[in-house]
């Protein structure tokens, strides 16, 4: 199943992971993994390329944690996945994403009273 979605959008996220569950009936696990980034130095990006970043990473992240937790915790568990591929390197333009991955631990950490560990890559 492909659904194109625009991880920014509250209501795309919300329609792919329905489309999820109707189409096999539950959510087993959720890999959250769309992302974009910037390489370029910190004083060169503008504010607008900042709040995409943000917005695509961070807030990507978090709509569709917010929309999976649902269907995940009607089976009874939760298994959410994060990741990152640029977040462990460091170098010149690589604040952006690294600002982002490090929060992403907080994101999954908050999801439900009812989860146990935190995990993040």
């Amino acid at each position: 199943l492909y659904v194109q979605a625009d991880v920014r959008e509250p209501a795309q996220v919300e329609s792919f992971v329905d489309a999820v569950v109707r189409r096999w009936g539950r959510l087993d696990v959720a890999f959250n993994n769309a992302g974009v980034t910037i390489a370029k130095p910190l004083h060169e990006i503008s504010v607008d390329e900042w709040e995409n970043v943000q917005r695509t990473n961070a807030r990507g992240v978090f709509l569709a944690i917010k929309h999976e937790v649902p269907h995940l915790l009607e089976r009874g568990g939760v298994i959410i996945c994060t990741a990152s591929s640029q977040a462990g390197h460091s170098g010149p333009g690589t604040l952006v994403v690294t600002a982002w991955h490090h929060s992403c631990p907080v994101c999954i950490a908050a999801r439900t009273p009812r989860a146990s560990s935190v995990g993040s890559t």
